[in-house]
């Protein structure tokens, strides 16, 4: 009896009960706890605001680049303008638009003054006296009415910028890229006839700082044509009318 009374506590009808217990202590265990769905939900509700404030961010970011990029490539155009026509004033107004300026040679669209051996001092001649050296008057004139007339939009065109710059219409920047083209031609156009009149005077050694000052010019408005036809596109990106 003493035996039998110890296989059944052991194994036999007290042990399923046993059994029973630790699988249901198991089963118990296994569960979630009351907190973790709230907290998965919570960790997805916090991340989708999380993605549309990047996303915004990156909007706005792109944004101020934009109109960074905008503002940079209008103070360029400004600085570039007042560049060309501070060189202009220099060569066509301070050196009286004299490309050669030497003690024995003074060559400018005004003057042509050569050194006289007898007197001993620069001598000017005259128009009578050019056509007799063969110098086109007609080529001289031509070549002075393009130069100048090149200025006089130097002086104007700034203000035509800023006004173009405050409607930011593409039609008014298109205008501008003609009107630098314009100048462009004109200034090459009167400098190559007036070299081609007085070539033969004249050594490439022999120029000084108004004909310096004129090249410059023609290289700051290709610059000028470089950055407005950028700038064009960025406004036919961001203001598409």
């Amino acid at each position: 009896m003493g035996r039998l009374v110890k296989q059944k506590l052991a194994g036999g009808l007290w042990g399923q009960p046993t059994i029973r217990r630790a699988e249901q202590v198991s089963r118990f265990t296994k569960l979630p706890a009351r907190g973790a769905g709230r907290t998965a939900t919570a960790g997805i509700l916090t991340a989708a605001p999380t993605m549309v404030s990047r996303e915004r961010v990156g909007t706005v970011m792109g944004l101020l680049q934009l109109r960074c990029t905008g503002h940079l490539l209008c103070a360029l155009i400004l600085l570039e303008a007042a560049g060309a026509l501070a060189l202009m004033l220099y060569a066509l107004l301070w050196e009286a638009g004299n490309l050669v300026d030497l003690p024995y040679k003074r060559i400018g669209f005004y003057n042509f003054c050569l050194w006289n051996e007898t007197a001993g001092e620069l001598q000017c001649l005259e128009h009578n006296d050019l056509q007799v050296m063969g110098i086109g008057m007609l080529g001289i004139v031509l070549a002075r009415v393009c130069v100048y007339t090149c200025l006089v939009f130097c002086i104007f065109y700034p203000i035509f910028v800023a006004n173009v710059k405050c409607t930011e219409e593409a039609k008014g920047w298109k205008a501008i890229l003609i009107m630098l083209i314009i100048k462009m031609i004109i200034l090459s156009g009167g400098l190559g006839m007036f070299l081609l009149q007085t070539s033969q005077w004249i050594q490439p050694s022999d120029f000084t700082g108004g004909f310096l000052a004129l090249v410059a010019t023609q290289a700051l408005l290709l610059l000028q044509i470089f950055t407005v036809t950028m700038y064009l596109s960025w406004v036919k990106n961001t203001h598409p009318r």
